[in-house]
């Protein structure tokens, strides 16, 4: 009894009677080989050209962006310096404060001085005063003395101009 062989051609159509020989068996089995081994040759071609794809790319990546990851490395280092410069210098303005030469002052008329010690000393001259702390008291004192008389002037003119006011009968 002649039957044909499973095969990819026929769907590998077994028939009922089909005697299970080796014949059957190697042609049924040699055509599925055949076709694996097709299969994972070409999955080994598909990988190859997947790492040779990646490797070109990171060697496209690296040449281009190689240089300017370090550039900026060299940015951001000196960056690290300046701030840890400026960090010290709060620092030590916190610890010690500023000294007045070292506090530059903007354009006042009639002074001509670049910072706040130089303008100190030349108001100090201006009003006639020795640099020494009570006269600086009595300098204050007297600031003090006539901004309240001021202020005390304007009250009093105030009131004075509210009084005359409520005897017109204006407000």
């Amino acid at each position: 009894m002649s039957s044909t062989l499973p095969s990819r051609a026929n769907g590998y159509a077994v028939a009922l009677k089909q005697p299970a020989t080796r014949e059957f068996f190697e042609a049924f089995l040699s055509s599925i080989h055949a076709r694996l081994v097709a299969l994972e040759l070409t999955e080994a071609d598909y990988q190859s050209a997947i790492d040779a794809i990646t490797t070109q790319a990171l060697a496209i990546v690296s040449a281009n962006i190689t240089d300017e990851v370090e550039a900026q490395r060299d940015n951001l280092a000196a960056i690290k310096v300046a701030a840890d410069a400026i960090i010290a210098e709060v620092a030590a303005i916190q610890a010690s404060g500023i000294a007045a030469t070292g506090v530059r002052i903007a354009a006042i008329d009639g002074l001509d001085a670049a910072n706040a010690q130089v303008a100190f000393a030349k108001i100090i001259v201006a009003l006639g005063l020795k640099a020494n702390a009570a006269d600086f008291t009595t300098l204050a004192n007297t600031l003090t003395g006539r901004v309240d008389n001021a202020i005390a002037a304007i009250d009093t003119r105030a009131l004075l101009l509210s009084q005359a006011l409520a005897l017109t009968g204006t407000r």
